[in-house]
Formats: structure tokens, sequence, C-alpha cells
């Protein structure tokens, strides 16, 4: 794929890059890039230059991986690129987060302060790092620990060593957590989040805990949810996600939850109720512009989108149990060609 406004290229060799959506498979000559893009660092697994790709991004620099291994056999190498007027500023910020890993980040700061300070506690030390940009909206607040102290932390990943507090929800959406984040504050609750994520380091699940003291009082409010009305009912998840995305792109919050019938029920705010339903109501058609794998690539693609005034709605059907699927990226039909033209050259 690639997107033209800023030089970026988010999939390169052995992976499906469309052109005009007929699927086509190239494998890009490194000689291609050799004027404009070097290499800076090659890693032997996908998360590790992952890390420190995202590392860069959030960071306003452009940089790409070129996966080297054969899909067969877990051969080759897997390299890290900027483009060459970066360089040098790139080293060294993938110096500065040497040493270190990432071990959970949210959108709110008070969520992993929380956890910060839960850890501090229990005697283990870690950094907050705050990452502000103009591309990136989501993960802005992200908690590191030096590499040897790993260890240390895992049981508390996993849940194992937090005794004084439960899991009130979990949720497979940053924003959903964000918002249930928020009526938990706003009823004088405090939460921390834990990000729970796959061998490959993807998002399986987004945990919310609350002290044990709190628990009952939490989870009548996230049951009840005080002056929020339903505005649409489904049994299909994909049908809430897309409306919810749909009401956030117009800048209203809105939550689902499962009922005791088994259906899904989209909320709002009573006060956002009659301009939520008439935008529910809207017939619009959508067209699919592009597939992904990653919903952290379709999510900066989304935003990408939205920033110029093109609305993008993301449907995700990986399976929760397998990863398999593909998430997709829809547009209004009428700006297909638009949506087109500002993502791809």
């Amino acid at each position: 794929m690639l997107y033209k406004k800023n030089r970026r290229i988010s999939r390169l060799a052995g992976v499906q890059i469309k052109d005009n959506f007929k699927i086509i498979k190239p494998f890009l000559k490194l000689t291609k890039m050799s004027e404009n893009w070097v290499k800076i660092q090659s890693f032997s697994y996908l998360h590790q230059a992952e890390l420190r790709r995202d590392i860069l991004h959030k960071n306003d620099i452009d940089a790409i991986i070129v996966n080297a291994k054969d899909s067969l056999l877990p051969v080759g190498e897997i390299d890290l690129y900027v483009l060459d007027e970066d360089e040098h500023r790139a080293i060294d910020l993938i110096e500065e987060f040497g040493g270190m890993t990432k071990i959970n980040s949210f959108i709110e700061r008070e969520p992993i302060e929380y956890f910060q300070n839960l850890l501090s506690n229990a005697g283990i030390e870690t950094t907050l790092k705050v990452t502000k940009t103009e591309k990136y909206i989501k993960d802005n607040f992200e908690l590191y620990i030096s590499n040897e102290n790993v260890a240390q932390v895992v049981p508390f990943l996993s849940g194992e060593k937090i005794t004084d507090h439960k899991i009130i929800l979990t949720t497979k959406k940053t924003r959903q957590a964000k918002y249930y984040s928020e009526i938990l504050k706003f009823s004088g609750i405090e939460s921390f989040v834990i990000k729970k994520k796959d061998s490959d380091y993807h998002l399986e699940e987004i945990r919310i805990y609350v002290p044990n003291e709190s628990f009952d009082k939490a989870e009548k409010i996230l049951t009840d949810l005080p002056g929020m009305i339903t505005v649409k009912k489904s049994e299909d998840l994909l049908t809430m996600e897309f409306f919810e995305d749909k009401l956030a792109y117009e800048g209203i919050k809105a939550i689902w939850q499962k009922n005791d019938n088994n259906k899904y029920e989209l909320k709002v705010a009573a006060s956002e109720e009659e301009k939520a339903i008439e935008i529910i109501n809207i017939k619009t058609e959508w067209a699919i512009l592009d597939t992904f794998s990653d919903i952290i690539e379709a999510s900066y693609f989304r935003d990408i989108l939205e920033e110029a005034g093109v609305a993008a709605i993301i449907l995700n059907e990986k399976d929760s149990s397998f990863l398999i699927g593909e998430i997709e990226l829809y547009v209004e039909k009428l700006q297909l060609e638009n949506a087109r033209d500002i993502i791809y050259i």
C-alpha cells in the first residue's frame, strides 16, 4: 500500500497490495528504494521491528518494514528502513528507547498512571512516555520498563498478582474502553486498563479494573448506564460497531452492550438521542476501500481520510479466538474515488 501524502509504505515484500482493487503480490526490490531509503536495523521477529516502527511513526518519521523471511521457513531477516533525511534522528530515537519494553498504553492518562502507581507500590519502577502527534490519536500514554525487569511485571499484566482489584469489563475497542473509563471517573470510581496481546503482539482485548470495594457500584453503573438512551438494537456486533463508528465521526459518544435477550443495544446520552437517531436513519451507500490484517493500520488510514474530510468506517471481522478474517475499511460510495486519490499513489 502506498500512501502518497507523506510517502509512507506500510506493506511491502510478500504482502498483498491493492491496485484498483485487483489483488496482486509484487515483491518490491530494494533497488527501487535505494535512492531514498536506508536500513537502520534488522530483526529476527516481526514484533521487534513493529515496536520501533511505531515509535518512529509517533515522532513523525516515516518508516517501513521489509520482511525477507521465507513464508514457509522462518529464515531471513526483517529490516527497518527510514528516509535518508531522517536517518540520524531515527537512530537517536531508537537508542533512546533502547533497553526498554512497552508494557501498557492507553489514550487517557489517569488509567495508565493508576497502573503505574500499582506497580510502584509493588517495588516495580516504570517510565511513562507521552506521545502526541497530529497523525496518531491512540495510545498517547505509554508505560515502559527496563528489559531486565520485564519478568517482574508479567504476573501483573496477566492479572495473577492483582488481588485488590477486579475486572469490571473487557472490550476490543480502545474507544469503548475510553468511554467506560470516563463513566467510571464521572461516578467517582478509579480504574485502570491492561491491554492483553497475543504472541504476535496484536491486541486481543482491553481489561478495565476497579478496586474490589467499588466493584458492585461500578457493575450497577455500567449495567444501567444512567442518563443514556438506546437508539439502535441488533443481534449483530458488526452492526453495532458500524453505527458506533458512524456516530463517533459525527462527534457523538455511543456505547454498545448486550442485553438479557442476547441482543446488542447502542446507547447515547439522552441529550444526543434525536441527533443520533437522525444519523442512524440516514441511508448512506458505503463501499469497501481496502482490507487489512492489522487494526492499527486500518485505524491509521481511517484517521488520514477523516482529516481530509472523508467519512470512513472500520468493520472488524476477525475471529476472537483465532485472529482470522479481514478488517475492512469503508467510505461513502460517492467518496470512493476521492478516498483512493488521498491514500494511494
